[in-house]
């Protein structure tokens, strides 16, 4: 059954395989008495608690690692937007040469144009490629350091990377000010910045949960 597989993948996120089938088929079989409401409101309970308990086992330590692997993206961030930066000076630069040397042979060739195009594309999937990357191996790092507690430390490094958005935002709102060219709606529509986002967010937890299977398959965390 479909929904005893669902219900087998959630809980495992949190505690054995083993476990989690024999839980799942005593939940089967209350629901010819207690319905299907009763089946997925336990679920959600049972994984609440869960997320509770890991929680509180040691705050400090799911909070600062939540913290560090905010820092980390940040850091890795910074370091492909510096990288952005460089080629994209470098492919100005480059560009700068052959249009001049259009201008003083009596004009710009017609391949100019193309290969500022060209070159736009070619940065922008790359990007997303690399800051998907990125959001994958800072999940996986999470999850290598909350060993039995991966989905608790993963909701706190959301929690941080969305006040830290916050924070970061309005920083820049203070020190800089943004002209209609530096605007959101003019540097890409409001669903692509959502589509974004929601890829970003799925690839960080693919590969905390990655992680969190494989080591559940070599060691079963009870």
């Amino acid at each position: 059954m479909l929904k005893a597989q669902v219900a087998e993948w959630i809980l495992s996120l949190f505690t054995s395989r083993e476990l989690a089938e024999s839980t799942v088929g005593d939940w089967l079989e209350e629901v010819p008495v207690r319905g299907t409401w009763w089946f997925w409101s336990t679920l959600c309970r049972t994984a609440g608690s869960f997320i509770w308990r890991d929680f509180a086992a040691d705050p400090r330590h799911t909070a600062g690692l939540a913290f560090r692997a905010w820092l980390l993206q940040i850091a890795c961030l910074f370091g492909w937007l510096l990288l952005i930066v460089l080629a994209a000076a470098a492919f100005g630069a480059f560009m700068g040469i052959f249009v001049a040397a259009g201008a003083f042979a009596g004009g710009i060739p017609d391949w100019t144009a193309k290969a500022q195009w060209l070159g736009t594309w070619i940065f922008k999937p790359l990007g997303l490629i690399v800051v998907v990357r990125i959001q994958f191996q800072v999940g996986k790092w999470t999850a290598r350091r909350s060993r039995g507690r991966e989905v608790a430390a993963c909701i706190g490094y959301e929690i941080v990377s969305l006040l830290g958005s916050f924070v970061l935002e309005g920083l820049l709102l203070r020190f800089v000010t943004l002209t209609p060219a530096m605007t959101t709606n003019d540097a890409f529509s409001n669903t692509e910045f959502y589509l974004s986002n929601l890829l970003l967010t799925c690839a960080f937890w693919a590969g905390a949960i990655l992680v969190r299977r494989r080591q559940n398959s070599l060691s079963p965390v009870k």
